[in-house]
């Protein structure tokens, strides 16, 4: 070989060995990307950018269902043409499981469908997961839906999507005592699935029905020849974490991406349910713990742990949804809180209340980003509760705003959480029969959250009337004066009063109310009355154990009867008519009760034969005579009495 041919070979050498280096790397490129941009629209790429701040044992991320959650149903189904049909666009695949919001891409067409129903036998909000197994690749997709499917709008009565075609984990939440439906559906118009699978994880909800026909039908595409060219989701990734969030990625909502008629959002002029306005401080509750993770979704559902453990002051204002149907309430936040280094306030929404123990309980969702607004969903008659909290371990803000609207003017303000308390006092007696017992009684806000929906409730006891309820606060001009109902005059029943709200101390709202209560005593009270009145709101009170009191009264007289021992003095007293009385032997030992009485001619017999007594009393009226035998069991005593002239009893211990 020629010697100038040597370093030309060298050269072309190195060039090959180049070309192949690329060509090996692009295949590389070329089968990684596209993995791992899949893998991050399924949800992993938002957590990736700091995984050792996640917690995945504080994840609620599908698959929900703890071990040993109950297995609702298996459904095995396909796709065929035969099934009724949907004409529209389908929903966006936005690669969130579980997505909460309804939007709509692709073309329009007519897509068959499959509806399975369910039915949550709890009396309360529950989280269902599913997972789904699909023998046609990429052809299927799903959602839920509370009653039912709407082939005429996909969006109405929507809880959630699985957020991905083909199989996926996912889960939802649906309200209390409601039935729900999770359809099935060829992702595009004329795909079918010659097969599917898909299993229900719920703690109390039934299998109701769904769609049955022969097996079978034209194959799906496979996995392999997938019916979209391009994934629905375009990831963005950043330099740097989005402003106010914790991940680097973004989704890109593509061009075709329709809205829905009525969107998640309220629409422009919705009603102001409330303006609240707040600050963080340290005289704040505390939960200790790692805080959410902000995904950057609004209104994000899924609850994942991120950060340090550390204590969080926190706030919480409860509201109440009394309307019979699900209502969209949204949140319009203006944080004057900011840091360059992150979220100095993160709010949330829970249902039906935040458990400081444990945030990812009864969550709703959060709203990811501050100073965005976001929306969720509440059920039907539900209270729940705005929690705003420092982002980091013992920050605080000195004031926040945000805004709570609604559609539905059954979405109320109920107010925070606080403690009442109700004190009552009345005489211990004795008190005649036929007497009156006066009782005053004051219910409180001791703070540190204005009460909202108070109540103060006062079931009479038997053998008392009511003779009347007077108001002994002066409310002033702030407040109105709440609003009572009483039995009538002489009438036993219920006294109850409710006022919209009540203050705390050292505002200019009052926070105690004291009423004046006056009942009378009938001949059908035994040896004592025990009144008892409790007060309550809607909210969390932070300290039931004040929330009632009652005053216990010895009941005497409005006896017709007295017998009195000639010797010792110990006394008798009876009611003819009821068979009530009450012994005492001037020593100490009192004890009363109701018997049965027996009247024949002039001789009136009382008997009291019970575990822990033996009584037996005559009297004849003719001759003004009787005896008695009272015999107590625990401890054992026995006393009698022989009455030679009740003309002259005194019936009052010497």
């Amino acid at each position: 070989m020629p010697t100038w041919l040597k370093p030309q070979r060298r050269l072309t050498g190195l060039i090959l060995d180049l070309m192949l280096g690329l060509f090996i790397l692009g295949l590389i490129v070329m089968i990684w990307l596209p993995t791992r941009a899949r893998a991050k629209a399924e949800g992993g790429g938002g957590h990736t950018s700091e995984p050792t701040s996640v917690s995945p044992a504080g994840a609620r991320e599908p698959l929900m269902a703890l071990q040993g959650t109950p297995i609702v149903a298996t459904i095995n189904g396909s796709i065929d043409g035969t099934e009724p049909t949907f004409t529209g666009q389908r929903h966006f695949r936005s690669g969130i499981r579980g997505d909460r919001n309804c939007a709509l891409f692709g073309a329009v067409g007519a897509r068959p469908y499959d509806e399975f129903r369910f039915l949550n036998t709890s009396s309360s909000i529950q989280r269902v997961s599913i997972a789904f197994t699909s023998g046609c690749g990429s052809n299927t997709y799903m959602a839920a839906y509370s009653p039912q499917f709407d082939p005429t709008s996909i969006c109405a009565n929507f809880i959630a999507s699985s957020g991905l075609s083909g199989s996926i984990d996912w889960d939802f939440a649906v309200c209390a005592n409601s039935q729900f439906s999770i359809v099935v559906y060829g992702l595009e118009p004329g795909l079918t699935c010659g097969s599917y699978s898909f299993t229900v994880y719920a703690n109390s909800a039934v299998f109701i029905g769904g769609p049955t026909k022969v097996p079978g039908g034209q194959p799906g595409k496979g996995a392999d020849a997938a019916p979209i060219a391009a994934s629905d989701v375009v990831l963005k990734r950043h330099k740097h974490k989005i402003p106010g969030t914790d991940t680097r990625f973004e989704l890109v909502i593509p061009q075709g991406v329709t809205p829905p008629t009525s969107g998640l959002l309220p629409t422009q002029g919705t009603p102001i349910v409330a303006v609240i306005n707040d600050s963080i401080s340290t005289s704040d509750p505390v939960f200790i713990g790692q805080r959410h993770f902000l995904s950057g979704v609004p209104g994000d559902g899924n609850c994942v742990l991120f950060g340090p453990i550390g204590s969080h002051f926190y706030d919480e204002v409860f509201f109440r949804n009394n309307s019979p149907n699900i209502e969209t309430v949204e949140i319009q936040p203006t944080f004057s809180c900011v840091s360059s280094r992150g979220p100095v306030t993160i709010i949330a929404a829970y249902s039906t209340h935040f458990n400081p123990n444990d945030i990812c309980d009864g969550l709703i969702g959060v709203s990811s980003f501050p100073g965005g607004a976001w929306s969720f969903r509440v059920c039907p008659n539900t209270q729940f509760s705005i929690v705003v909290y420092g982002a980091s371990t013992g920050v605080t803000c000195p004031a926040y705003s945000y805004t709570v609207l609604s559609a539905s003017t059954a979405v109320t303000l109920i107010g925070g959480a606080t403690d009442l308390s109700v004190t009552k006092t009345g005489p211990a007696g004795p008190v005649a029969v036929g007497s009156n017992i006066a009782y005053n009684i004051t219910f409180a806000n001791n703070g540190p959250r204005v009460a909202g929906g108070v109540v103060l409730t006062d079931p009479l006891p038997n053998g008392v009337t009511f003779v009347s309820l007077n108001l002994l606060s002066n409310l002033g001009t702030a407040l109105p004066a709440p609003v009572c109902t009483t039995p009538p005059v002489g009438s036993p029943g219920t006294v109850s009063c409710s006022m919209n709200l009540l203050g705390i101390p050292g505002t200019g709202l009052i926070n105690s109310i004291a009423y004046a209560l006056t009942v009378n005593v009938s001949p059908a009270a035994g040896a004592s009355v025990v009144n008892t009145a409790f007060v309550s709101y809607q909210g969390l009170d932070t300290n039931p154990n004040n929330n009632s009191s009652s005053v216990t009264t010895t009941i005497t007289g409005g006896f017709n009867l007295c017998l009195q021992d000639d010797s010792s003095g110990s006394i008798l007293q009876v009611n003819s008519i009821t068979g009530d009385y009450i012994f005492t032997n001037c020593q100490g030992v009192t004890v009363g009760g109701r018997g049965s009485i027996t009247i024949k001619g002039s001789i009136a017999t009382l008997q009291d034969y019970g575990s822990d007594r033996r009584i037996l009393a005559r009297v004849d009226s003719s001759v003004m005579k009787g005896t008695a035998t009272i015999q107590l069991f625990s401890p054992a005593r026995t006393f009698t009495i022989t009455d030679r002239n009740t003309a002259d009893n005194t019936c009052g211990c010497p």
